[in-house]
């Protein structure tokens, strides 16, 4: 088994501060990742055969970074997915994801005055982006690259979702994709809008909002809204690998950094996880290390815990953290919120 997928962080900075975001509860940063890092990199992707994708994001915005542009250059041969807020006020980096990218992900969480309050930012700003990037694909005789528009329900922004649902049909989006919120803070815990068991409210809800996407010719991709027996993690088993600006190399996004979530009102510590770093091994051999193909072996067989349903995650203290799970497993997923399709993102 080698890998296929590769998500690269290289930042954790970002030129908005979103009430949303996991930075909110963040206890450490690294930063860009270094040219020595990034080099590194490039001469341990040559060795991956089997590498198919790259996804360009993390947790920060990749367009900040000073490697971007060269970094978009070096990996176009790949699948090249990037991540973005769309707040990029250098024209040339528009015009390279346009001529390098195979897909693009846009955040928009709502119409103008509920994205302004989530993001701090303008929807005009991201919108004049997109309509950049679509004049740039007619301009270059281009069908790529695909515009894909990312929205994280909550009930704070529920209504807006038909609306945003219009706008990405109006840019000629290839894709809506609805997640459900994460919340990293006590207080955005009650606004979730998925629960453990069942939840016709909400199905209803994500009906509607399927019919209408039929209606504007938008496909809309949609979360569960209640907790269900299968889980199946994404990153396993698409062979992918994430790797932080700093060079260590994490099982996920969820594990590379240091913060707090709210497991339906449970808060947990996240403790970031590395199976090494590439300043010191090679990708492939840490890939290939008894411990990341245990780790990886254990959530494609789902051997391992479910916090999210446990009667005694309340009162336990394996349920508070993330390094370790009743089972000795480690890191622990139990709690994951991507493995049930409550969370999704490409």
């Amino acid at each position: 088994m080698s890998i296929r997928k590769l998500y690269l962080e290289l930042t954790d900075r970002c030129n908005l501060n979103c009430a949303i975001c996991y930075r909110r509860s963040w206890r450490n940063s690294t930063g860009d990742m270094a040219e020595e890092t990034y080099q590194r990199l490039l001469q341990n992707i040559s060795e991956l055969d089997e590498l198919k994708e790259v996804v360009l994001g993390g947790i920060g915005e990749p367009t900040v970074s000073a490697l971007f542009c060269t970094a978009v250059k070096a990996l176009s041969p790949y699948d090249l997915t990037i991540t973005t807020n769309g707040i990029i006020e250098d024209t040339e980096k528009v015009e390279i994801m346009a001529r390098y990218a195979g897909k693009l992900v846009f955040s928009i969480d709502g119409l103008a005055d509920r994205f302004s309050k989530i993001r701090g930012s303008s929807l005009e700003q991201v919108c004049q982006t997109i309509r950049a990037v679509q004049a740039l694909k007619r301009k270059l005789n281009r069908a790529l690259p695909e515009i894909y528009i990312q929205f994280v329900l909550s009930a704070e922004n529920c209504a807006d979702l038909p609306g945003v649902m219009k706008l990405a049909a109006e840019l000629n989006a290839r894709a809506l994709i609805v997640s459900n919120l994460i919340p990293m803070t006590q207080e955005s815990s009650q606004a979730i809008l998925y629960s453990r068991y069942r939840n016709d409210e909400m199905k209803d809800y994500l009906n509607r909002a399927c019919k209408d996407s039929l209606r504007m010719g938008l496909q809309v991709m949609l979360p569960h809204c209640e907790v269900k027996t299968e889980r199946r993690c994404s990153y396993a088993e698409s062979d992918a690998v994430f790797i932080c600006a700093s060079g260590e190399v994490s099982p996920c996004h969820r594990l590379s950094h240091s913060y707090d979530e709210f497991v339906f009102g449970r808060k947990k510590a996240i403790q970031p996880y590395s199976f090494g770093n590439i300043n010191e091994q090679r990708l492939k051999a840490l890939w290939d290390s008894k411990a990341y193909c245990q780790f990886r072996e254990m959530v494609i067989c789902n051997r391992y815990p479910s916090c999210i349903d446990c009667d005694l995650a309340d009162g336990c203290d394996f349920a508070r953290r993330s390094d370790m799970d009743c089972d000795g497993n480690t890191p622990a997923c139990g709690d994951c919120l991507w493995s049930r399709r409550i969370a999704i993102c490409l």
